[in-house]
C-alpha cells in the first residue's frame, strides 16, 4: 500500500476516533458514571456546557491540524542543509498544540460550570487534543517535516514495523 495512502487512512481513523470520544464516548461516560455532574442538573449541563466545549475543542483542533497539513504540504525542505527551516517548523507545530490547548482553556473557562467535573473534562479534552492534534501530525504529516510533531519518528517507526 502506498505510503500517502498509509497517512491518510490513519487521519482519518484518528479523527473518527476523536469525534466518536467527544461525541458519543464522553457524554455516555459521563450519564453512566459516578464520577459524572453532581452539582448542577446534568441534562442542562450537557447541552449548555459540555456539547459547546467540545465542540470548541472538536473544531480549534481541526483547524490546527489543517493548518499544519497546509503548511507542512508546502514546505521546501530538501535536507539537511535547511536545518533553520525545519526548527521554523518545529516552531510553527508547537504553536499550533498551543493554539489546541487554548481551546481546551477556553471550553474550560466558558463552558463549564460544575466543580465536579473539572478534572475528568481536562483530562478528556486532552485526550481529544490528542487524538485529533498529536496523533494526526504526528504519523500523517507529509513531506520532509514528517519528523517535526513531538513522538513523529518513534510513532512513524513502530507503524512501519506494524504494518510494514
Amino acid at each position: 500500500m502506498n505510503n500517502q495512502i498509509k497517512k491518510v487512512i490513519l487521519a482519518f481513523l484518528f479523527y473518527l476516533s476523536g469525534s466518536l470520544m467527544i461525541f458519543l464516548v464522553q457524554p455516555w461516560i459521563y450519564e453512566n458514571t459516578l464520577f459524572g455532574v453532581r452539582d448542577v442538573p446534568f441534562e442542562e449541563w450537557l447541552t449548555s456546557n459540555y456539547t459547546p466545549g467540545s465542540r470548541l475543542v472538536f473544531v480549534i483542533s481541526l483547524i490546527a491540524t489543517v493548518l499544519w497539513y497546509i503548511l507542512a504540504s508546502k514546505s521546501s525542505i530538501r535536507g539537511i542543509q535547511d536545518y533553520n527551516m525545519y526548527k521554523l517548523y518545529k516552531i510553527i507545530w508547537r504553536v499550533l498544540l498551543a493554539l489546541s490547548i487554548t481551546g481546551i482553556l477556553l471550553a474550560l473557562i466558558f463552558f463549564n460550570r460544575s466543580r465536579n467535573a473539572l478534572l475528568s473534562l481536562t483530562f478528556f479534552y486532552i485526550i481529544d487534543v490528542v487524538l485529533l492534534f498529536c496523533l494526526p501530525t504526528a504519523t500523517s504529516t507529509p513531506g520532509r517535516v514528517n519528523t517535526v510533531p513531538f513522538g513523529a519518528k518513534s510513532l512513524l517507526s513502530f507503524i512501519n514495523k506494524v504494518c510494514g
